[in-house]
């Protein structure tokens, strides 16, 4: 698994999950979650953690990890978990 499919693969699914109005390419690897134009709430990031959770085997803590709050975050947060 490289981290590139990884980010790619999470753009896509935020905007499947979340019924963004955006294509994944608009979303930036380093956008932060809240800051950006995204604005995600905490149901999202709900929605967000469950949808990993089924895809990735991994479960995501934004509460105690703000290293989660963009897509290469947790992208960085997969790649080490399957490396483990």
């Amino acid at each position: 698994m490289e981290r590139d499919n990884v980010i790619s693969e999470l753009k896509q699914l935020l905007v499947e999950e979340l019924d963004l109005d955006a294509e994944p390419e608009e979303i930036g690897d380093s956008d932060s979650f809240v800051d950006s134009q995204l604005r995600l709430d905490s149901l999202d990031f709900l929605t967000i953690a469950a949808a990993v959770e089924d895809k990735y085997d991994t479960e995501l803590d934004f509460k105690n990890d703000k290293s989660l709050l963009t897509v290469a975050g947790i992208a960085d947060h997969i790649m080490n978990c399957k490396s483990a």
